[in-house]
């Protein structure tokens, strides 16, 4: 890995005053910050004019890298190629790469989906090569055309060497995964929903989520606090449909009676309580294959993001949880939407 601190030398460019440069081609972007802008006073391989010197002196360039005739020598990859030929390399399905100058190249999704990223890549080729990658969170939910990823080369060029060997470090790392379009079933718990006295107000929130997720609700059954017939809807649902959420009861007090139910239809628990604000008090379980989801009653006070919000974007899109994947979710497990209500939470802001 070269030093991108260390001074630079390479047959096909040299660094003149900006004053002797006018009709000369720029090596590489130079870019003009201010408060409020930033931006290339020049693209690589610009025409320098009289007007650039004055953008440039501005902007406190003296001195600039220009390209000598014949341009830049076999051995040496430029940033504008360089950073492209990464990107395209990390490129997986569902994205695509654009160079959006000043050596960077941004990678946006091509589809709406399930943002796929291998961090632990993504780490070996910050940590041992002169390119710089960084991305969006993987696990988001993203939209077409939404900037997912960026590609930077830190020095202005790499040796053909360098260039080829993190290349080989790469592959398809970045990604979106399209939604399945499943069909889900809502089984609502309670005594008091199942006779009336209470109205549901699980499902609006529910259906909301769903569908954000490219997913829908095909329609629900409502059940009393009774052990045999949630599990016995649970299976129902299941057996018809690719998703079964259950709402209520879902805590440990002792008459609620959801969670022993789920597992009551033979569904193979992966994890109870996940360490997520709010709605901890959430299940997830596979029964044959499809996931069971048990929710918490916090998903109507804590209705724009809680923990379906977390499940969903994966499982619409053909994905399954691990026990250990949703042990790791505690790192960043208090949800903006919990901070946002605890008490004193606006005079804080």
């Amino acid at each position: 890995m070269g030093d991108a601190l260390s001074p630079c030398v390479a047959e096909g460019w040299r660094i003149v005053r900006v004053e002797g440069a006018v009709g000369m081609r720029a090596a590489h972007d130079v870019t003009a910050v201010t408060a409020s802008s930033k931006g290339p006073v020049l693209r690589r391989g610009d025409v320098i004019t009289e007007s650039h010197v004055e953008a440039l002196r501005r902007a406190g360039h003296d001195h600039i890298a220009v390209l000598e005739p014949g341009g830049a020598g076999a051995d040496v990859v430029w940033e504008d190629e360089a950073v492209m030929e990464i990107a395209r390399a990390i490129s997986g399905e569902g994205v695509e790469a654009r160079y959006a100058g000043e050596g960077k190249a941004f990678i946006h999704a091509s589809r709406a989906g399930y943002l796929s990223v291998d961090g632990g890549l993504l780490a070996a080729i910050n940590a041992g090569t002169d390119f710089r990658v960084m991305s969006r969170r993987g696990g988001s939910w993203v939209g077409a055309g939404d900037l997912v990823a960026i590609v930077e080369l830190v020095p202005l060029y790499v040796s053909r060497a360098d260039m080829e060997r993190a290349r080989g470090m790469v592959r398809a790392s970045v990604s979106v995964r399209p939604s399945l379009g499943l069909r889900a079933w809502l089984v609502v718990t309670g005594t008091e929903v199942y006779e009336g006295r209470v109205e549901d107000l699980a499902e609006r929130p529910l259906r909301s989520k769903l569908e954000r997720y490219g997913c829908s609700l095909a329609g629900k059954t409502v059940v009393p606090d009774d052990e045999r017939a949630i599990s016995s809807a649970i299976a129902g649902a299941a057996s018809g449909n690719d998703l079964v959420v259950v709402t209520g009861g879902m805590s440990v007090d002792p008459t609620d009676v959801t969670p022993r139910a789920i597992l009551a239809t033979g569904a193979r628990l992966v994890l109870y309580g996940f360490p997520v604000k709010p709605t901890t008090m959430s299940m997830l379980a596979y029964l044959d294959g499809k996931p069971i989801i048990g929710v918490s009653s916090g998903i109507i006070y804590f209705s724009e993001e809680n923990v379906l919000d977390v499940l969903l974007p994966r499982i619409c899109t053909g994905g399954r949880w691990s026990r250990e994947e949703l042990a790791s979710l505690g790192d960043g497990g208090i949800m903006a939407s919990f901070l946002s209500k605890l008490p004193g939470a606006g005079s804080r802001r």
